[in-house]
């Protein structure tokens, strides 16, 4: 049996992604999403935030830097990757991310009058290829999302 590690997840930026290019000429991007995820609690729903590093390698984290600023919403694709590595006093560190393939770039939900979104796409464009980057939304903002109710899904 052949395993599978494939990774998509939605949320927003919970900080500005951050870019290091090193002296080997090698290029990181590392940065974290918020994910909710809600819950019932006493009757009453509640959002607790879980938070997902990730890494970007190569030019693809050069492409995607200019959208990828805190509370921008974003859908990323790619598989778990775990890092270990042993600090300077000789103890052993592991962490868990999320090794990025794929991005897309959600506009922001509520917008003011005649303000445009962070991204610079039009509606239904994409932007594939090398960077996997899609910026602006795939079909316009979603207009009915604040008339949805978690007491409206049927299971």
């Amino acid at each position: 049996m052949q395993d599978i590690n494939v990774v998509a997840i939605s949320g927003n930026m919970a900080k500005d992604f951050d870019v290091r290019t090193y002296t080997n000429g090698s290029t990181v991007g590392r940065g974290v999403v918020a994910v909710n995820n809600r819950k019932k609690v006493n009757g009453q729903w509640t959002d607790e935030a879980s938070f997902v590093d990730f890494v970007v390698f190569g030019q693809r984290a050069q492409g995607v830097s200019q959208y990828l600023k805190k509370g921008t919403p974003v859908t990323l694709q790619g598989n778990l990757l775990q890092e270990r590595w042993t600090s300077q006093d000789g103890s052993q560190h592991s962490r868990l991310s999320v090794n990025v393939t794929g991005v897309r770039v959600h506009a922001r939900a509520q917008q003011t009058a005649g303000q445009q979104p962070a991204s610079q796409g039009q509606p239904g464009q994409t932007q594939t290829g090398k960077k996997g980057v899609a910026p602006g939304p795939l079909n316009g903002p979603v207009t009915d999302a604040d008339n949805f109710k978690d007491d409206d899904i049927p299971f």
